[in-house]
């Protein structure tokens, strides 16, 4: 049997340093910002039930085609969602997806959802982009 130990910001901070990928913390808790790609990509561990892993990308202009771009996404795509982060003048594109994680996973599960999750939201980010552009 695998052995199985509490999901912590920490921890995830540690596995993901194995995949060359380094957290720098941010100012809220258990939080971390890695810029992947070239897109914000954020990793959020909820109260030791539930990973969320988010890529954020600024818009210049805010157009409507931005909103039918979400709506297609999230129509043909699950796993991962996609919206129009709007927050007083500053508007951006967001793709997310979170994991459960029932407290306490071995550290090669951890490790795959991670980065399954990590390669969905920026995968849709660029598919995002790309709907948006047509």
């Amino acid at each position: 049997m695998p052995d199985l130990s509490a999901v912590t910001y920490a921890r995830v901070k540690e596995i993901l340093s194995h995949v060359d990928i380094e957290l720098e913390d941010i100012d809220l808790n258990d939080v971390g910002h890695a810029r992947l790609n070239g897109i914000d990509t954020f990793i959020a561990v909820l109260d030791n039930q539930s990973v969320i892993v988010r890529a954020d990308h600024p818009l210049e202009t805010m157009d409507g085609k931005w909103f039918a771009a979400c709506n297609h996404f999230n129509a043909r795509l699950h796993g991962v969602k996609a919206v129009v982060a709007v927050s007083g003048e500053t508007h951006g594109l967001r793709t997310e997806s979170e994991f459960p994680v029932s407290a306490y996973m071995s550290d090669a599960q951890l490790k795959e959802s991670l980065e399954i999750r990590i390669d969905l939201v920026l995968a849709g980010m660029k598919a995002l982009q790309d709907l948006g552009d047509k």
